[in-house]
Parts: C-alpha cells; sequence; structure tokens
C-alpha cells in the first residue's frame, strides 16, 4: 500500500467512524444514517486523493507543493485545469 492510498484510507475511514458515532448519539436509526455516512466518507476520500495528486504534480512540474494545493482548493476545477496548463518549470532533461 503507497502513502497516497494509506492517506485516502485513513481519511474514508476516520469520517466513517466520526459520521457513525454522530448519528448513533443523535438517535438516528442504522439504516437511516447509513447510506448518507459512507457517501460523505467517499466524498471525502476523493477530495484528499485529488489534493494529495496535485501537490505531488505540482512538485513534478517544479513548482511549491502549497502552490498546487492552494490552487485546486481554492478554485476547485479551473484551479486544476490551470495547475495541468501551467508549463515545466523543472530542470529535468
Amino acid at each position: 500500500m503507497n502513502f497516497r492510498t494509506r492517506k485516502i484510507s485513513i481519511a474514508i475511514g476516520s469520517v466513517l467512524v466520526i459520521g457513525i458515532v454522530i448519528s448513533i448519539l443523535n438517535g438516528r436509526s442504522f439504516l437511516d444514517f447509513l447510506f448518507p455516512v459512507i457517501m460523505f466518507s467517499l466524498l471525502v476520500g476523493v477530495i484528499v486523493g485529488v489534493l494529495d495528486w496535485t501537490i505531488e504534480y505540482s512538485q513534478n512540474k517544479g513548482y511549491s507543493a502549497w502552490f498546487g494545493f492552494l490552487l485546486v482548493f481554492l478554485f476547485n476545477l479551473v484551479g486544476l485545469v490551470v495547475l495541468l496548463l501551467l508549463p515545466d518549470r523543472s530542470n529535468k532533461s
């Protein structure tokens, strides 16, 4: 299991556990909260995966990791397109 998969798994698992505990404490039945909690945890996993990929991609292009993270975090899909279209600054031959 690589590092990115581990981060996504931790994000999904922690949101799943927290969502189940909060739903039980609010008195909801098992079937009422199961589907929304699973969908929300998968959504968080996808977001964490995309942000992690943009950090790695911006570093490979020669930019700061924070630049890639903030560009996609603040501007969403437009920021992802901008990151993909930016010229390569790395000195790799």
